[in-house]
């Protein structure tokens, strides 16, 4: 929004207007200086990110998760390493076998091959899908470096990165008294982190932030 004779554009956050139409009677249009609700989403996620105990909850999560990841990849390669050796065999077989034994070997080997390509999806969604990136520990061994750093951040960067950790953040508003001049706002909502982070819960956010 930009105001006429200013330079000045400021951003804000505010409902979609569909939601006017949808709940007239509820909604008064509420809108949020953008710099006021990032700078105290972000401090709350410093908070909670600093905090030691979550901390140890993400790096374990990484490392179960990483582990998990390891384990299914090397299990689908030895599947598919047992059925591409029965494909071998079966195509050897194949050269040397009776008339009357072909049908069946050809029928063997068509189930197999089905197995295998069944297979190499599975691995490639495995290698693709539930692992951290190798660099997520090292990031997290940076972290309180990082956070003292958060001001420094490219935006876009920054916001890829909360992403990666939160799920939803909720903005409530209640006005009390009546008029401008003695009209007073408060707000509170919560922050929800992603279910696979590690840690469970919201962190709440009052007017005080």
């Amino acid at each position: 929004m930009s105001h006429s004779g200013r330079k000045v554009v400021r951003r804000y956050y505010g409902p979609p207007s569909r939601i006017f139409e949808e709940f007239p009677d509820d909604s008064d249009r509420p809108t949020f200086r953008a710099e006021t609700i990032e700078r105290a989403v972000l401090e709350k996620l410093r908070q909670f990110m600093s905090d030691e105990r979550n901390k140890r909850a993400i790096r374990t999560e990484i490392d179960r998760r990483t582990k998990k990841a390891v384990a299914n990849v090397s299990r689908i390669e030895s599947q598919l390493a047992d059925v591409r050796a029965k494909i071998e065999r079966a195509t050897e077989n194949l050269a040397l076998a009776n008339r009357e034994d072909i049908p069946g070997i050809t029928k063997l080997l068509a189930g197999w091959r089905e197995q295998e390509s069944t297979l190499k999806d599975k691995l490639r969604q495995a290698n693709g899908q539930h692992a951290p990136s190798p660099e997520a520990m090292a990031v997290m061994n940076r972290l309180d470096d990082l956070l003292a750093r958060l001001d420094e951040a490219d935006r876009e960067k920054l916001a890829f990165a909360i992403r990666q950790t939160v799920k939803r953040v909720t903005l409530r508003r209640e006005r009390r008294g009546a008029g401008t001049r003695h009209r007073i706002t408060l707000w509170d909502g919560v922050i929800e982190l992603r279910d696979d982070l590690g840690v469970a819960g919201v962190i709440p956010l009052t007017d005080d932030d």
